[in-house]
C-alpha cells in the first residue's frame, strides 16, 4: 500500500529554472568533434563511417553501401522535466547539415527524427527521404530542420537516425558528408510573485503577462526565452493517479477513493492561494505480450522459467504501480538460412566467424541470430579483380578536377592506386590529361579582323557587341569583313572549350566621309538597277560588289571612256554590300544596300 503525503506550502512556493538557450544542443557529437562516439553506427563491408574535415571541421562521411548513424537523447536526463515538458510544451527543435562529396557530389542522404515517450511510443516525427527513396546531394551544403510542437503528454526521447551513401560506388569513403546535428529545447519560466514588480532581463516588470528575452547559448546564437510571469494569489490545479488500496493525505485527511479536492492556503511567499486536486485511483491493468525463444533454450517470464510453447498468465506492477495481469504466448523463434556473397583480396585472409579463409569457394556454418539463436549462413566467397586502367581526359585552361590525393590542372600523365568496391583490393588507373588553351587576341586589318587561335579544331563565331553581343549571320571563320563600322568580338570553341575576345573597334578603309561629291550612286538602296557616275574627269575601269563575308559576288570590266554605267542586281541576294569603283589613278567605295 502507498501513502501519499502533499507539502501544500512547498508546492506553493516558487520554483527556479535554469534557463539554457535555446540552441544549445542535447545531441551527443553533433558536430564530430568526438570522433566517432556518442552515436549508433553501422559497421560491415562498405557500411562503416570515417570522420573528414570539411567545411565546418570535422564531419561523419559514409561509404559506398548504405551507411547508417542513431542515437536516442533522454529528455529528462538532460535536465528537462516530465512535469516541464507536460505543462509547457516547449518547442523541440531539430537540424542536420549535409552535402555531397566528391567527384561525383550526387550522393544519397535520408533523415529521420522522431519525439517518444518513456515507452518508446512514437507521439510525433519527421522524414526526409529514406533508402528507397534517398535525397539526392549536391555540391552545395543543405540544411534540414524543423520542431515539434503541441505533442500533448509524456515526451521524454528524441531518437535521430539518418544515412548515406555514395554514387561512385567507390571503395573507401566517397559518400555523403554529414555534419551540425541539433537538438534543442525551447526555454519557458513561469514566476509566481505575490505583489510588487519582477526584474528579469535588466527589465523590470510589475503586471501578469508574457515577456519574451533574447540570451546567448554555448554556440553563439541568439535564442527566445519566454516569461509567464503571474502577480497575485496562486492557483494550483493538479491531477494524481494512485492505484485501488492505496491512501491520499490532504491537508491531514485520509482519502482511499477517487475524489476533487480544495482548499485556500499560505504560501511561502505569504500569498493566499487556492489549489484544487483530482485524486484517481487506478485499478489492475491486464496486458498480452507474443515472445519467443531458442529451440532447447527457456524463457524468463517473471522469475518464472518456461522451456515450452504455449499461453502463461502471470501478475506484474502496471505504468501506475498497480498490480497488473500479463497473458504472454510463447514460441520457438525462427532459425533463418542466410545465403552471402562476398570478395577478398588475393594474399589476404576472409575472416568468416572464427575461421580464416584463403581460396574462393562455398562455405557454410552457424552464427547467432537477431533472437539470438544459431542460424545457418552459406557464404559464396569470390577472390576481387585487380584493375589497371587508362582513361584520357582534355580540361580547359583554368579547370582542375580532383584524382585520388592529387589536384590536376596540366596536361600530363597520372597514375593513382584505388581500392575496389567489392573487397578494397588496390588496383591502378592512369589517367592521360590534355588541356586546350584557347588564344582570344584578334589582328585587325584594313578591311578584316581575324582571331590569333590557329588550332584547326577551332570554330568561329563573331559577335556585334553594339549588339548585346549579338552573333553575325553567316560570320563563322577565323576572318570577318566587317561591311560597316562597329565593335566586333569573336568566341572560339574548340572541343567543349569556350571563350570569347575583348571587344574590338573597327572602321573599314572607305568607310570615312567623302569629302567631295566624286561619285554618285542611284538609287540607294535598289532592288535591280544601280547607277554609277563619276563627277571627275576619270574614266571608270572596273565595278565590285563584296557582301558581308569578305566574298566579291559579282565584278565588271568597262572597256573605253565612261564616266557613267548602270549595273544589273537582279540576282544579288538582299543585304549589305562594299561597291568598290576603280579608276585610272583612283579608286571610291560606297555602301550599297540590296532589298
Amino acid at each position: 500500500m502507498k501513502i501519499a503525503h502533499l507539502a501544500i506550502s512547498a508546492v506553493l512556493s516558487v520554483l527556479t529554472l535554469q534557463l539554457q538557450a535555446q540552441c544549445n544542443n542535447v545531441a551527443t557529437n553533433g558536430d564530430a568533434s568526438g570522433g566517432l562516439t556518442g552515436w549508433n553506427f553501422s559497421t560491415g563491408t562498405g557500411t562503416n563511417w570515417t570522420i573528414q574535415n570539411n567545411t565546418y571541421g570535422s564531419a561523419f562521411v559514409s561509404s559506398y553501401n548504405w551507411c547508417t548513424m542513431n542515437q536516442t537523447i533522454d529528455l529528462w536526463a538532460n535536465g528537462y522535466s516530465a512535469v516541464y515538458l507536460d505543462n509547457q510544451q516547449p518547442e523541440i527543435s531539430y537540424m542536420q547539415m549535409y552535402v555531397g562529396h566528391t567527384v561525383n557530389f550526387a550522393d544519397k542522404y535520408y533523415f529521420k527524427v522522431e519525439l517518444r515517450n518513456s515507452n518508446n511510443q512514437v507521439m510525433d516525427s519527421y522524414s526526409l527521404g529514406s533508402q528507397n527513396s534517398p535525397i539526392t546531394t549536391t555540391s552545395a551544403w543543405d540544411t534540414v530542420s524543423g520542431s515539434f510542437t503541441n505533442y500533448g503528454n509524456g515526451a521524454r526521447y528524441v531518437r535521430i537516425e539518418c544515412g548515406g551513401d555514395d554514387a561512385e560506388y567507390w571503395a573507401g569513403y566517397y559518400g555523403t558528408v554529414i555534419d551540425n546535428t541539433i537538438i534543442s529545447v525551447e526555454e519557458i519560466l513561469n514566476v509566481n510573485i505575490c505583489s510588487g514588480s519582477y526584474v528579469w532581463n535588466g527589465n523590470t516588470y510589475s503586471a501578469s503577462g508574457q515577456y519574451g528575452g533574447s540570451f546567448t547559448g554555448q554556440y553563439g546564437c541568439d535564442s527566445n526565452v519566454i516569461l509567464n510571469l503571474h502577480i497575485g494569489p496562486y492557483n494550483i490545479e493538479d491531477t494524481f493517479d494512485l492505484c485501488q488500496g492505496d491512501t491520499f493525505y490532504f491537508n491531514g485527511q485520509a482519502y482511499t477513493t477517487d475524489d476533487t479536492l480544495g482548499g485556500n492556503f499560505t504560501s511561502y511567499a505569504g500569498c493566499d492561494s487556492n489549489v484544487s486536486y483530482i485524486v484517481h485511483f487506478r485499478p489492475s491493468y491486464d496486458d498480452t505480450i507474443d515472445a519467443y525463444m531458442c529451440p532447447g533454450e527457456g524463457y524468463n517470464f517473471g522469475g518464472q522459467m518456461l522451456f515450452t510453447p504455449g499461453n502463461y498468465t502471470g501478475a506484474f506492477t502496471s505504468v501506475h504501480g498497480c498490480d497488473s495481469l500479463v497473458d504472454l504466448t510463447l514460441d520457438f523463434a525462427p532459425t533463418p538460412f542466410l545465403q552471402l556473397t562476398d570478395y577478398f583480396c588475393a594474399g589476404e585472409g576472409y575472416i568468416f566467424g572464427d575461421t580464416t579463409l584463403n581460396a574462393s569457394g562455398l562455405y557454410v556454418r552457424a552464427f547467432p541470430s537477431s533472437y539470438g539463436c544459431d542460424s545457418t549462413v552459406q557464404l559464396t566467397l569470390i577472390q576481387d579483380q585487380v584493375y589497371n586502367n587508362t582513361f584520357q581526359m582534355t580540361l580547359c585552361d583554368g579547370q582542375s578536377i580532383e584524382f585520388g590525393s592529387t589536384t590536376i590542372t596540366e596536361a600530363g600523365n597520372y597514375s593513382e592506386t584505388f581500392a575496389t568496391s567489392g573487397a578494397g583490393c588496390d588496383s591502378n588507373v592512369t589517367l592521360e590529361v590534355d588541356v586546350i588553351s584557347l588564344n582570344t587576341g584578334v589582328t585587325a586589318t584594313e578591311n578584316s579582323l581575324k582571331s590569333k587561335d590557329n588550332d584547326p579544331n577551332t570554330t568561329y563565331r563573331w559577335l556585334n557587341c553594339n549588339q548585346a553581343m549579338a552573333p553575325i549571320a553567316g560570320a563563322a571563320s577565323q576572318s570577318f569583313f566587317p561591311i560597316l563600322g562597329g565593335s566586333y568580338a569573336v568566341e572560339v570553341t574548340n572541343g567543349d572549350c569556350v571563350d570569347t575576345s575583348a571587344c574590338v573597334t573597327f572602321f573599314p578603309v572607305g568607310m570615312q566621309p567623302i569629302e567631295n561629291e566624286a561619285m554618285r550612286v542611284f538609287p540607294n538602296p535598289t532592288d535591280d538597277l544601280v547607277t554609277i557616275k563619276w563627277t571627275n574627269d576619270q574614266s571608270i575601269e572596273e565595278v565590285s560588289l563584296t557582301n558581308a563575308m569578305g566574298q566579291v559576288v559579282l565584278t565588271e570590266k568597262l572597256s573605253g571612256s565612261t564616266q557613267q554605267t548602270t549595273i544589273d542586281l537582279g540576282n544579288i541576294p538582299v543585304g549589305t554590300y562594299l561597291l568598290l569603283v576603280k579608276g585610272e589613278e583612283k579608286s571610291t567605295t560606297e555602301i550599297l544596300v540590296v532589298h
